[in-house]
């Protein structure tokens, strides 16, 4: 009898060695997380200005108005504007038509003046800013911008003129 005692006294030893053993030693195992983030781009027109007036236009004089856009975007991006009509610049009633095209400026980051091209333009689009990484100006920062119209003495006087200047933001060439 105390041959079978002393074995399982040995037995039990034995198991308590092997599940101390077991326990202490850490076991472990691993996964790989991953993720794919699509380039993204988003452009808006503040609707403050959305209808930019200039004021107090005059012949012989220069007149602007400011306005601004705010870009998102996770590449670097490029800014574009272009006209609405054929030669980009502003008309009125009865055909008429400024003799100098409205030019449009970038404020914060600096850009331009450049003079916004007509859809029967060569090139009809015309690049304001180029390049930007994201975070320097996008999200919540809007970028500023100045339409410029040079009137003449020659321009016919007319209370209709208006030109919509397309700006458009697409990944960095």
């Amino acid at each position: 009898m105390k041959a079978i005692e002393l074995c399982l006294l040995y037995a039990l030893a034995a198991g308590s060695l092997l599940l101390s053993v077991a326990a202490a030693q850490p076991v472990s195992d691993s996964t790989r997380v991953y993720a794919n983030l699509p380039s993204r781009i988003e452009i808006n027109v503040p609707i403050q200005h959305q209808n930019l007036q200039l004021q107090n236009c005059t012949p012989a004089s220069r007149i602007s108005v400011t306005g601004s856009v705010e870009v998102k975007s996770n590449l670097d991006w490029d800014l574009d504007v272009a006209g609405s009509t054929s030669d980009g610049r502003m008309h009125g009633t009865e055909n008429h038509e400024l003799h100098n095209s409205m030019t449009v400026s970038a404020l914060d980051p600096p850009g331009g003046p450049v003079d916004v091209p007509g859809t029967e333009s060569s090139s009809p689009v015309a690049a304001l800013l180029s390049n930007i990484i994201p975070g320097d100006y996008s999200g919540s920062s809007a970028i500023g911008l100045t339409f410029g119209q040079l009137f003449e003495w020659d321009d016919y006087a007319d209370d209709s003129y208006q030109l919509t200047v397309t700006l458009a933001a697409s990944p960095a060439a």
